[in-house]
């Protein structure tokens, strides 16, 4: 249990960094669950601890896979790389929401609907996704808490979803005739 709540923990970690605005900033090894022993601070050592150990690509697959899959998703989504032009939407490309949409919001449009949820908290929560033209409906991207890679079925039509505790997901907005 507790190995399956680090690997999500390091998938939060990526997802929020990949959906965030400027350089994501990643120590080499990341991608695969590399480790420095417990040694935040290991640069005047040259020895186990400061060395890439390889031998965990092998081993966190799933952990490497979900890294590849966000950084795809960052190169296609411009909104979370940089500002964008006014929307046919007409929301903005970035707002802050808690669980319920629309009660804080950042005055500027995008053309590229992303949403990301977070629940930071350590029991199930129901986020309530925001509204969107009747034209337009959410698709799952990626769940930190599922263990594969393609359970998130991007096909389903989502208006509220349940995190999981202490996970993350990322929905993607798309034109009805688009799928």
């Amino acid at each position: 249990e507790i190995r399956k709540l680090r690997l999500r923990m390091m998938k939060n970690a990526c997802m929020t960094l990949m959906c965030s605005r400027g350089t994501p900033m990643f120590l080499a090894g990341d991608e695969f669950g590399d480790t420095r022993f417990g040694n935040n601070n290991p640069y005047c050592q040259d020895n186990e601890i400061s060395w890439l150990d390889w031998t965990r690509l092998d081993m966190n697959q799933e952990l490497y896979q979900f890294f590849r899959k966000m950084i795809w998703f960052r190169r296609e989504h411009a909104v979370i790389r940089s500002d964008q032009g006014l929307s046919e939407t007409g929301f903005p490309a970035v707002s802050v929401h808690t669980d319920r949409p629309w009660e804080r919001a950042i005055d500027q449009d995008t053309k590229d609907l992303v949403y990301l949820a977070l629940n930071v908290y350590w029991e199930k929560q129901k986020f309530e996704l925001p509204k969107l033209p009747p034209e337009y409906e959410w698709r799952c991207f990626a769940d930190t808490a599922l263990d594969g890679l393609g359970e998130e079925n991007f096909s389903a039509a989502i208006t509220e979803y349940w995190l999981h505790p202490r996970s993350s997901a990322v929905f993607v907005g798309v034109k009805r005739s688009c799928l």
